[in-house]
């Protein structure tokens, strides 16, 4: 019974939104359901992923029925897996989808029921795509998370209809750009396999394949992944998107569905270890050079959104530096559970602090006065993405920079320089909202109710056992990397 708790979490947010869809859409109820279901899916993800990483010795995996498609007589399996990265991966949905519940409750509670069907939709995408271990349904739920954040920009963004245009026209290129390029690999593995081979042995089809072939075919996922993640200079439709979104779709946008990228990145990498490593300098480059972007753009920018949404970007690149580095020594697995492991911190993090910036971004100043637990959290929440000592972020990209100086010292400076700005823009912000004493300051910021200020001391706990405590977690992922390696060297996976 256990194996079937990989399907359950991927089906979970179908069921809930199905009852959304059959129940009257009284806004009351709608409201009442969204809440209950949604702490039902984060609770469950949550739950699941820690067991996954202290209990489950092994990942749980299930199995469906053989299925035939029409075309060329391929065989398709429906399978999903928990453990390994896709175990962070859930953990990270889950604490970013939790951020918005807890400091978002007016944004849900509001919305009628396309609302609540829309971030039920882009949360099956996120969260199937990570459970997916078919290729088949990895590229359904991809493509499903992507339908999801384009209605809920559409149909909730920015009202801004000039803003709202251009975000949804520029990710709809992008997501189309790599949305074909994935398809195309795909079909190009299940064509020398005669169906979906999975995750599991997409490196023994890949073996079968031309010098050509494997290139392009890496170079078509490679490409959506990328996009996804964003890595510099594919982050064109990311500022757009972010500020044309609702304040609850940014946090998710930022704080689970980049991860995306980052995931199939780690995934794909044991079947294209040959090809990545050639890529492996070039890709270090480019996120070197996403980092110095991000936190340039970030310290010159005057909106707290605009700041976030590019000090984001600067981490984002950080994390690809990470995947970058562990396609050039992939048996060690440091650099890959240190990306992994930021991907959870960052998600954790960045979601938190979009959604406390819908609180405070039209009032300019002097909010610790009257806003003392709004203040307090952003602070620890902002000391936290700056990669504070005693903070998960921190032992994470040391790792990684660490990792990175043994490929490009210099690459490794750029980036370092990159965090640095990063982080003086995010205090300078900080300084500007809550500390810098304005007569005009607005004194009607959204303070935290009691409740959250509980939910946000609990956050700030967690983030912290995830920086006095790293060994677990980065011990569990370089041993998930290690074994995947070391099964696909001897064929065995």
């Amino acid at each position: 019974m256990i194996t079937l708790l990989p399907l359950f979490l991927a089906l979970l947010p179908f069921v809930i939104a199905t009852l959304h869809l059959a129940l009257p859409g009284r806004d009351s109820l709608q409201g009442l359901l969204g809440r209950a279901g949604q702490w039902l899916y984060i609770l469950s993800l949550a739950l699941s992923s820690l067991f996954a990483v202290f209990v489950a010795p092994e990942a749980l995996v299930w199995q469906g029925p053989q299925l035939h498609a029409i075309a060329g007589g391929w065989q398709l399996q429906p399978s999903f897996q928990l453990g390994g990265v896709s175990a962070i991966a859930l953990l990270t949905l889950a604490l970013s989808s939790g951020a918005v519940q807890c400091f978002l409750p007016e944004e849900a509670s509001a919305r009628k029921r396309a609302w609540h069907v829309a971030l039920l939709t882009t949360q099956a995408g996120i969260g199937g795509a990570f459970l997916a271990n078919s290729l088949s349904f990895f590229y359904v739920f991809f493509e499903l998370s992507l339908i999801g954040v384009y209605f809920w920009i559409g149909l909730f963004g920015n009202q801004d209809s000039s803003e709202a245009r251009s975000a949804l026209t520029r990710f709809f290129i992008f997501t189309l750009l790599g949305s074909l390029t994935l398809l195309a690999a795909l079909g190009a593995i299940f064509s020398v396999n005669g169906g979906d081979p999975g995750w599991r042995e997409l490196p023994a089809i890949v073996a079968q394949m031309s010098p050509t072939a494997r290139r392009w075919t890496m170079a078509g996922m490679l490409t959506a992944f990328l996009i996804k993640l964003p890595l510099f200079p594919l982050h064109g439709w990311m500022l757009a998107a972010y500020r044309g979104s609702p304040a609850s779709a940014r946090a998710l946008l930022s704080g689970a569905l980049s991860k995306l990228g980052a995931f199939g990145l780690l995934m794909m990498a044991p079947a294209f270890a040959g090809e990545l490593r050639e890529f492996a300098s070039p890709m270090a480059a480019l996120a070197a050079a996403g980092v110095l972007l991000g936190g340039v753009l970030a310290l010159g920018s005057s909106s707290l959104r605009d700041t976030l949404i590019y000090a984001s970007l600067s981490h984002l690149n950080l994390i690809a530096l990470g995947v970058a580095v562990s396609f050039v020594t992939p048996a060690s697995g440091a650099s890959a559970a240190a990306a992994a492991y930021q991907m959870l911190n960052h998600g954790a993090v960045m979601a938190a602090l979009f959604a406390l910036e819908a609180r405070c971004s039209e009032h300019a100043g002097a909010l610790f006065a009257n806003h003392r637990r709004l203040a307090a959290f952003f602070l620890t929440a902002t000391l936290a993405a700056i990669s504070l000592p005693g903070m998960g972020s921190f032992v994470a990209e040391l790792t990684m920079l660490f990792e990175a100086s043994k490929l490009s010292m210099p690459l490794t400076i750029v980036a370092f320089v990159g965090l640095l700005t990063g982080a003086m823009a995010l205090m300078l912000q900080y300084h500007r909202r809550f500390l810098n004493s304005s007569p005009a300051a607005e004194r009607s910021a959204a303070e935290l109710s009691w409740p959250a200020g509980l939910a946000a001391l609990g956050m700030a706990a967690l983030w912290i056992y995830f920086g006095l405590q790293p060994a677990d977690w980065l011990q569990y992922l370089e041993q998930a990397v290690q074994k995947t390696a070391m099964l696909h060297q001897t064929g065995l996976l």
